[in-house]
């Protein structure tokens, strides 16, 4: 296996203007490396960013269309992992050039390197740029910052440092954190998510006939036919069962303290024709309480003198026809969340005036 690694450089924060790229083979063996200089045809605005190359270099360079084969057959060979540092924003890029010149964007996976040292440095929240990482890993080097040939040279270095401490592979170490991997599925990145909570939620909402896949995570593979329909759920159930047809949701805190049990309880009930009502703030159904004084739901119910059934999650356990101490806790299926364009990417897919865009002239 090989392995590519690549970086994009823009000339004013959205169009891209260079693709760079180092492919190595196992051993971090440089097969090939190569900067592909791209007239942007827009202003060049990249403020304290110095770019690699004089302005009247990419002035005579060809358009992104004229390297769009190379490039997509770079990121869709097979038997290669592709590596990058930061690479959602990569991407949007190189997602922007395809969508300007209406050509179809490359689906594939990639591995992030800045997530990578975040991970293994404790940090989850930090996202370190070449430069910083590259220095605090002690990695000598005569590489030049923005030039994509060169900042992918330095994923490389890092990479191949970070396994040389780690004593473990490319493939072990990027297998051990799960967050730093992502795919890119028409014209949408994805990336790993492992908030327990966030899965539970985007699960039952892909259930839900109201429910919105875009704005939570997905689940790697989920069924296109059974989006949005429950009936296929309750197909094989016992019409006579006292749980058919009746809803059930439970308290907020039963998430962080038995999450992964409550949804075993959750697919026993849900076969036995019972209805999960995750998303509700006001309790429908039979609330399964675990003595939170404090539970919003229960609360409702006492304030507003309603009728629901509240129940203990052993007593629900017994309705289930199952003892709560014998349920087992749910497999955590493999997720992956979309990111979200940003409200500026939105605004550049509305049309604009042909005569005002004819107006506007490169540098």
């Amino acid at each position: 296996m090989n392995y590519f690694f690549f970086d994009i450089e823009c000339c004013d924060g959205r169009h891209i203007c260079t693709f760079g790229y180092v492919l190595t083979d196992e051993n971090f063996n440089i097969i090939k490396k190569k900067d592909i200089i791209i007239n942007p045809r827009r202003p060049f605005c990249t403020g304290k960013v110095k770019l690699a190359y004089k302005i009247d270099i990419f002035k005579r360079a060809q358009e992104f269309p004229q390297f769009y084969d190379e490039i997509f057959s770079l990121l869709t060979k097979k038997d290669q992992m592709i590596i990058g540092h930061s690479i959602s924003d990569d991407f949007n890029y190189l997602r922007r050039a395809c969508e300007r010149y209406k050509l179809e964007l490359p689906n594939f996976e990639f591995f992030d390197s800045q997530i990578l040292f975040a991970h293994l440095t404790n940090e989850p929240n930090s996202r370190k740029k070449l430069k910083e990482i590259t220095e605090l890993l002690e990695i000598t080097h005569e590489l030049r910052s923005h030039k994509s040939d060169d900042d992918a040279d330095m994923v490389k270095e890092i990479v191949q440092k970070l396994c040389l401490n780690q004593k473990k592979t490319t493939k072990e170490l990027f297998g051990e954190c799960l967050q730093t991997k992502g795919k890119v599925i028409d014209g949408v990145v994805y990336v790993h998510e492992d908030e327990p909570k966030r899965i539970f939620n985007a699960f039952f909402r892909q259930q839900s006939p109201i429910g919105s896949i875009g704005r939570c995570c997905v689940l790697a593979e989920p069924n296109k036919n059974d989006k949005g329909n429950r009936d296929s759920f309750f197909k094989k159930v016992d019409k006579k069962h006292p749980l058919n047809g009746r809803n059930f949701c439970f308290s907020e805190s039963f998430k962080d303290t038995n999450l992964f049990k409550m949804w075993g309880l959750v697919d026993i009930a849900q076969k036995n024709g019972a209805k999960f009502d995750n998303d509700s703030k006001l309790p429908r159904g039979i609330l399964v309480w675990d003595g939170n004084q404090n539970c919003k739901k229960y609360v409702n119910i006492k304030t507003k003198n309603k009728r629901n059934p509240i129940l203990t999650p052993e007593e629900f356990s017994k309705m289930c026809d199952v003892e709560w101490k014998e349920i087992k806790e749910k497999d955590r299926p493999e997720s992956l969340r979309p990111i979200k364009m940003k409200l500026e990417e939105k605004n550049n897919n509305r049309k604009i005036n042909p005569r005002r865009e004819h107006k506007k002239k490169p540098v």
